[in-house]
């Protein structure tokens, strides 16, 4: 029973959802979604910690599916374990991954926020699956966890660790004690990006 509202990406408090829905047994909806500007998508219910997914832009298919990883409570506790940290209820969180084109996990990829400051913790997860703060760039992995960015509009940048070239970059907001999902505008469509494209996850 989470609620699955569709915002316009101005709309960062989402006042005025453009559909809303709740999902079934299995863990989907179905909507109606923004066809001709930038949205994102707001997750909220019980059992999880709210969330929010940027998407790259309008969707390319008709219909298409969207997959999002929702964590509940005690999950985002074992996280802030592993990450070394306690969350601030003051600030958000974000979850990023890397990939290629064809969907493959980006290795050696580095995430900034521009808004991270020295609270803000970035931990990338090991070929294991486990966050480690003490990594500097993606492993095979692919996936990074941030806790305590700012809250307020914020930009995700990628770029690949050995050469520092920007590979995409993405606009989102950084809202308090919420999990956002920034998918990244690739700069070249052949270079890896990072992306928020994971499996729905309540655990």
């Amino acid at each position: 029973d989470i609620t699955v509202r569709v915002c316009s990406a101005s709309d960062i408090a989402c006042d005025n959802p453009h559909a809303l829905g709740t999902t079934d047994a299995d863990g989907a909806v179905s909507m109606d979604v923004i066809a001709d500007e930038q949205r994102y998508l707001e997750l909220e219910g019980p059992g999880i910690v709210p969330a929010t997914s940027w998407n790259n832009g309008p969707p390319k298919s008709d219909p298409f599916a969207e997959m999002i990883r929702v964590l509940s409570p005690e999950t985002f506790m074992l996280v802030e374990n592993l990450v070394r940290t306690t969350g601030d209820p003051e600030r958000g969180h974000a979850g990023v991954q890397s990939n290629d084109c064809n969907g493959l996990m980006g290795e050696g990829v580095v995430f900034t926020i521009d808004t991270a400051d020295d609270a803000t913790v970035i931990a990338y997860f090991s070929e294991q699956g486990f966050p480690n703060p003490n990594f500097t760039e993606t492993t095979k992995d692919g996936r990074a966890a941030v806790a305590n960015l700012p809250a307020g509009p914020a930009v995700l940048t990628a770029t690949i660790a050995a050469t520092g070239q920007v590979i995409g970059s993405r606009s989102f907001y950084s809202r308090p004690a919420t999990i956002a999902y920034p998918a990244c505008v690739a700069a070249d469509p052949d270079a890896r990006c990072g992306s928020a494209r994971v499996a729905l996850l309540t655990a």
